[in-house]
């Protein structure tokens, strides 16, 4: 038993110590925005109304929470560490629920590996939170209470809030509803049991999205908030039909593969003095090996192949989501990775018909072998991004933040500290530019609800782009930033060109012209002050 405790301690410590090197992560684009609009809530602001981003107000929500009790990123790194222990915690529980004792360690395991190796960009991300919804919706149809399909439509409800598209997992409930209600308990009163699951669902789910609609309309947001549901809809959704097949045929496959080997971006696009490992292929076909090997195993099995089925469903929807989006960014693949995680865990499904001892042996060596080459991989992933944290951290002691300055990243930390250095915690300043991590990063409010200019190239409708472009003028008149700050072509990527779109809205740029004078350089950044 002592072993057993002993081995779990030390099994837990090197887990977390793997995901260790994230808190080093920097803010960057979407983190940033996420960041930035979080700060506008904490100061009594509303999203879309005062804080405008392309996804859903949820995530920037709940780092509410981080962002007040510290500007670090680090925070928000251990918040969301935190957040995929308990999304693992909870996968755990479905695992065991749904394919028995083994898979409720091989499932929780995969996932948390497959996360703590992402690099930054693809942390701190929509899907990454939402995950817990996706599982925790399927692990409450396994529990017969009174409300359990009640809190499975309640988390799809979230999902909206999320990302909209992401509510059409509650499908999934429907269909897997009958089939989870063998896994139940036998309820204490047996009165509790609800005589139609799928309406309460169907309440669960509308009670969010109706709550956060009233949200909105009781702080003058509603029209805010559908002009940006517009927004998305002419600019995302309304994408052909073959551009999506083009899509699909050519670049999404090449973006599986990316992700696979760099687990987004390649995180040396940071800091580039730590080199990328992929060994074994990061032990994604090890992976994929479990997955299949768990599917056969629960299509065999009477008793579970309708559960390989459900988790094979979850596996399919999320990619059809990851698909719908059909964008190339691959952060998008992150929703998968509980789906995979648990369809790989039915690789450990108990044996439950006759079999030679030997052949049972040789199927659960298969299985060990399997994981501890899927762990290896992904644990050796991270291996150079450990021993950089410990060189830098533990022996040479450099605070957290200095990690920035000495990255690439390197521009964001010296803008900021001159912000900060220039202005009172009170002056509000303006960056047109996609870099929204300087607002949290300078501790400045921005003078305008938009953290980020890319909608004035990417805007899907010339009358959205207008009447945007309307609204951003009025932030500016009434909020007067000290600083209007501009960032040179080719900053921050090589294609940006914002000093092209600052001049094709004629209104921003006279009286920006009128009122702001030249004042210097800040590596790529032009910054204007206040006249």
């Amino acid at each position: 038993m002592a072993i057993r405790i002993f081995c779990t301690i030390g099994a837990a410590f090197l887990l977390i110590g793997v995901a260790l090197p994230q808190l080093l992560y920097p803010l960057w684009f979407d983190q940033g925005a996420f960041a930035a609009c979080a700060d506008v809530i904490r100061r009594g602001g509303v999203m879309y109304r005062d804080c405008w981003e392309v996804r859903g107000p949820l995530l920037p929500l709940l780092l509410t929470l981080p962002r007040s009790l510290s500007s670090s990123a680090a925070t928000i790194h251990t918040f969301e560490l935190m957040w995929q222990a308990l999304t693992a915690l909870t996968l755990g529980l479905l695992a065991r629920r749904m394919f028995g004792r083994l898979a409720a360690f091989i499932a929780p395991t995969l996932y948390w590996l497959m996360f703590a190796s992402l690099n930054y960009w693809a942390t701190v991300q929509a899907e990454g939170f939402a995950n817990l919804f996706f599982v925790l919706a399927l692990l409450s149809l396994t529990h017969k209470h009174r409300f359990a399909s009640v809190l499975a439509g309640l988390c799809c409800g979230l999902l909206f809030w999320f990302k909209y598209p992401f509510a059409i997992f509650s499908l999934l409930l429907f269909i897997a509803k009958p089939h989870l209600t063998t896994l139940q308990s036998p309820p204490s009163n047996p009165q509790s049991l609800t005589p139609n699951p799928n309406a309460k669902i169907l309440i669960g789910l509308s009670l969010p999205i109706a709550f956060g609609l009233i949200y909105f309309a009781l702080n003058g947001a509603l029209a805010d908030w559908w002009l940006h549901v517009q927004y998305d809809i002419a600019t995302f959704n309304n994408v052909p039909l073959a551009h999506r097949w083009e899509w699909l045929t050519g670049l999404f496959w090449v973006e599986i593969k990316a992700f696979v080997s760099h687990g987004n971006t390649p995180t040396a696009g940071w800091k580039a003095t730590v080199l990328q490992w992929d060994i074994l292929g990061r032990g994604y076909p090890f992976i994929f090996g479990l997955m299949g090997l768990g599917l056969l195993r629960g299509l065999r099995t009477s008793q579970y192949r309708r559960l390989a089925l459900i988790a094979l469903a979850y596996l399919a929807i999320v990619i059809g989501l990851n698909i719908w989006q059909g964008h190339s960014y691959r952060y998008h693949f992150v929703i998968w990775l509980p789906a995979m995680a648990l369809l790989a865990s039915a690789a450990a499904l108990p044996i439950t018909t006759p079999h030679p001892k030997a052949w049972a042996q040789l199927q659960m060596g298969s299985i060990f072998g399997l994981m501890a080459l899927a762990c290896f991989g992904l644990v050796a992933a991270m291996w150079p991004w450990l021993r950089d944290a410990y060189d830098n951290v533990i022996v040479q002691r450099k605070p957290i933040a200095q990690t920035v300055s000495e990255s690439a990243l390197a521009d964001y930390d010296n803008l900021a500290r001159f912000v900060r250095d220039n202005t009172s915690p009170n002056d509000s300043i303006f960056i047109y530019s996609d870099v929204p991590a300087l607002y949290a990063l300078a501790e400045r409010p921005n003078a305008a609800r938009f953290p980020y200019m890319r909608w004035v190239d990417e805007a899907g409708d010339d009358e959205i782009r207008k009447r945007y472009t309307a609204q951003l003028l009025a932030d500016l008149q009434r909020s007067r930033p000290k600083f209007f700050i501009l960032s040179r072509d080719g900053f921050p990527w090589p294609e940006a060109k914002f000093i092209e779109s600052w001049k094709s809205q004629p209104s921003i740029n006279t009286w920006v012209e009128a009122n702001y004078a030249y004042s210097g350089e800040n590596g790529p950044f032009l910054v204007f002050a206040r006249k």
